[in-house]
């Protein structure tokens, strides 16, 4: 199995992403993002930017929302001060863990 990278990805014509099981226009986001990263975004310094300047970097990319930008921040960048206020599944664990279940 060889490892997931931009240029990996850029290597596989639709066909073969689409029976790893995406769908078209899933393939046709992640060729988008591949190319890009590979023409605009790898030499980036991830690390020093703002939690705002990724943000806007991540949600430019078609196929990329402010939801998948903030889960890289948080699990890629380990940002330790971005929450996902949008995401119920987020805010239903933390009803959970706090409130007894309650809103």
């Amino acid at each position: 199995m060889e490892t997931i990278s931009p240029s990996s990805i850029l290597s596989h014509n639709s066909e073969e992403l689409r029976n790893c099981g995406l769908s078209n226009r899933k393939v046709e986001y992640i060729h988008g993002i591949a190319k890009t990263w590979e023409q605009e975004y790898a030499n980036l310094d991830w690390d020093n930017m703002s939690d705002d300047e990724v943000k806007g970097k991540l949600v430019a990319l078609r196929g990329v929302g402010p939801w998948t930008a903030e889960m890289i921040l948080m699990f890629s960048l380990l940002r330790p001060d971005v929450f996902p206020i949008d995401d119920i599944g987020a805010i239903r664990a933390i009803e959970n863990i706090y409130n007894g279940g309650s809103p």
